[in-house]
């Protein structure tokens, strides 16, 4: 599939899309909780993160990419002038799972950078069932 072509999005206009954008933003911001969340999909296992071999590594390059998507973040929310401004920001780590038994989409690891970074389990069994009825 040539997702340019294909794409849900594909007839929309960019302002169009801010709009659609915005809208759904505005019903998730008086829905949900308030935060933005930086999500980081990561193709490796809990296990990974926990391995004390794996530590130096992942505060090289994982940990500290997430902490320049939370500074970028900050820096813009700092010039704003609406609600978001205020919004706090929290950081993920999807992880792929199999679960077919599982009615879940996510489940939380356990602590992780004593919970700055969440460890989640994306269930892809749950994912491809989902995208498969679009």
């Amino acid at each position: 599939m040539n997702v340019f072509t294909q794409s849900l999005l594909r007839d929309y206009s960019a302002i169009d899309l801010k709009k659609e954008f915005d809208s759904f933003v505005q019903k998730a911001f008086n829905q949900y909780e308030e935060f933005f969340e930086i999500i980081d999909i990561k193709y490796l296992t809990c296990d990974y993160f926990f391995n004390h071999n794996n530590i130096e590594y992942n505060k090289r390059r994982s940990i500290r990419k997430q902490f320049v998507y939370e500074h970028l973040l900050q820096k813009s929310l700092e010039h704003r002038d609406d609600p978001f401004k205020n919004l706090s920001i929290r950081s993920s780590f999807w992880l792929p799972s199999y679960d077919p038994n599982s009615p879940d989409f996510l489940k939380e690891e356990i602590i992780f950078m004593n919970d700055y970074i969440k460890l989640k389990n994306v269930n892809f069994t749950f994912l491809a069932d989902i995208y498969w009825q679009f």
